[in-house]
C-alpha cells in the first residue's frame, strides 16, 4: 500500500520553525539594539550563536548517521527544551548584560541546530518511501514567516521588543508537538534503516575526502551567504539608511519572504527541467545581483524592488540545496550532507556578524554592501567550479 504523504504535517513543522527563526534571528537586531547593544556587539552575538549552532547541528547528525538506534526525534525535544530555557532567561532579564548576551547566543545556537534535525526528518521520510514535497513544505514556512514578520513589526511598534521572547517560548512548545507527530508517522525503517545498520556513516573528516566537489560547493556557499546575511541580519540598518523605520522594516521583511513563496511552492513542477547543480548555480548568481541591487537602492520603495531578487536567489536555493545534497551524497551520509549544507549558510552569518557589524559602525551602509557584493562574487566563482568541474554522477560512482 502506498504510504500516506506527510507533506501537510511537515509543512506545519516548517511553518512553526521559520516563525521561531523570525523571532530569534530576523528580529535580533531590533531586539538587541533596543536594549542598547551596538552594531559591533550585535554582530558578535549573532556570530557566536551561529557558530555554536553550526558546530552543534552537524555533530548531532554525525551521531545519527553513525548509530542506527538514534534518530532526529531523539534530539529534537532536548534542543527545544534548551532553546526554551534561553528564551525564558531573556523574558525574565530584559536588560543589557552578560546574562542576556549569553542567553541570546544560546537561543540562536539551538534554533539553528534544530533545522539540521528537521532536514534529517525529511531525509528519513523520503528514504522510507513516505512522500514529502519539501519545496511545498518550505514554501509554507515562508508564508508563516511573512505573516509573523508583518505582525511583529506592528506589535513591537505599539508595545515593545520584550514580546519577542514570549513569542519564542510559545513557538517552541508548538514545534515539539508537531515534530513528535511527524516522527511517530514514520515507519521504523525511516529512523533506523537497514542501510545504516549495515554501513556506518563517514566521519566528518572522511566526508570531506570522499566528496571533495560537494565540499567545494559548500566552501563557496560561505561567502555567498556572508552577503545574504549581511542583508538579513542588518536589515534595520539598511532600512533606516533610506529613511525607513522599524515598522517599514517589518513590512519589508515580510515582503522578502513573500516573494520566495511562489518559487518554493512551484519548484517541484520545474525541478526536472535542469539538474540540481544548474539550478544552484542560477541561485548563486541571483544572490550577487540582489546584493548589488540593495546597495544601489536610494529609497524604501527601491529596496522593495531590489528584494524581488529574493525569488531566484534564496527562494530557489532553499529547495534546490536539499535536492543537490541528496543527489550528490548517498543516504548513509545524508544527515551530514544536509546538515553541512545548512551549516555553511550559518558560517556565512557568523562572518557577516563579525565583519559586517564592524563595517556598519566604521563605514557607510552602501560601502558595506559593496564590500559584501565583492565577497559574494568570490563565493559564486568557487561554487560554480565545484558544481560543474565534475558531474554528480561521477561523484556518486566514486562513492
Amino acid at each position: 500500500m502506498k504510504p500516506h504523504s506527510l507533506t501537510a504535517p511537515y509543512a506545519a513543522v516548517q511553518a512553526v520553525f521559520w516563525m521561531s527563526f523570525c523571532v530569534t534571528i530576523a528580529f535580533a537586531a531590533v531586539y538587541l539594539q533596543a536594549l542598547g547593544y551596538s552594531n559591533t556587539e550585535l554582530g558578535a552575538i549573532l556570530a557566536a550563536g551561529n557558530l555554536f549552532g553550526t558546530v552543534l547541528g552537524p555533530s548531532l547528525c554525525a551521531h545519527i548517521d553513525a548509530d542506527a538506534r538514534r534518530s532526529a526525534a531523539h534530539y529534537i525535544p532536548v534542543i527545544l527544551a534548551a532553546q526554551s530555557a534561553a528564551l525564558l532567561v531573556l523574558l525574565l532579564v530584559p536588560v543589557k548584560g552578560v546574562v542576556t548576551t549569553l542567553a541570546f547566543i544560546a537561543a540562536g545556537a539551538f534554533c539553528i541546530a534544530l533545522n539540521s534535525l528537521l532536514l534529517k526528518l525529511y531525509v528519513d521520510a523520503e528514504h522510507a518511501g513516505v512522500p514529502i514535497q519539501f519545496s511545498t513544505a518550505r514554501g509554507f514556512g515562508s508564508i508563516a514567516y511573512v505573516l509573523l514578520s508583518a505582525l511583529l513589526g506592528v506589535l513591537i511598534t505599539r508595545l515593545s521588543v520584550h514580546i519577542l521572547p514570549l513569542f519564542g517560548l510559545l513557538l517552541c512548545a508548538v514545534q515539539l508537538l508537531l515534530c513528535r507527530h511527524v516522527a511517530r508517522a514514520l515507519p521504523a525503517s525511516g529512523t533506523a534503516s537497514a542501510a545504516q545498520s549495515e554501513k556506518q556513516g563517514t566521519s566528518l573528516a572522511g566526508f570531506a575526502r570522499k566528496y571533495p566537489h560537494f565540499c567545494l560547493v559548500l566552501l563557496g556557499t560561505v561567502p555567498v551567504f556572508f552577503a545574504h546575511n549581511t542583508l538579513n541580519n542588518f536589515l534595520i540598518n539598511i532600512t533606516r539608511n533610506v529613511g525607513g523605520s522599524t515598522l517599514s522594516m517589518g513590512y519589508l521583511n515580510a515582503f522578502i519572504a513573500a516573494v520566495e513563496i511562489p518559487v518554493m511552492l512551484l519548484f517541484f513542477r520545474i525541478r526536472g527541467k535542469l539538474s540540481s547543480a544548474a539550478f544552484l548555480g542560477i541561485a548563486y548568481g541571483a544572490f550577487l545581483l540582489k546584493t548589488l541591487a540593495v546597495a544601489a537602492a536610494p529609497t524604501v520603495p527601491a529596496l522593495f524592488a531590489a528584494f524581488l531578487l529574493q525569488a531566484p536567489s534564496f527562494g530557489l536555493y532553499a529547495p534546490v540545496s536539499v535536492d543537490y545534497a541528496a543527489d550528490a551524497v548517498p543516504y548513509e551520509d545524508s544527515a551530514k550532507a544536509q546538515s553541512l549544507s545548512y551549516s555553511t549558510t550559518t558560517v556565512g552569518s557568523v562572518l557577516s556578524g563579525v565583519i559586517s557589524g564592524r563595517l556598519f559602525d566604521a563605514v557607510s551602509v552602501t560601502q558595506t554592501l559593496l564590500i559584501a557584493s565583492g565577497i559574494c562574487a568570490v563565493g559564486l566563482a568557487v561554487s560554480l567550479f565545484g558544481l560543474f568541474d565534475k558531474s554528480i554522477e561521477h561523484q556518486k560512482a566514486r562513492a
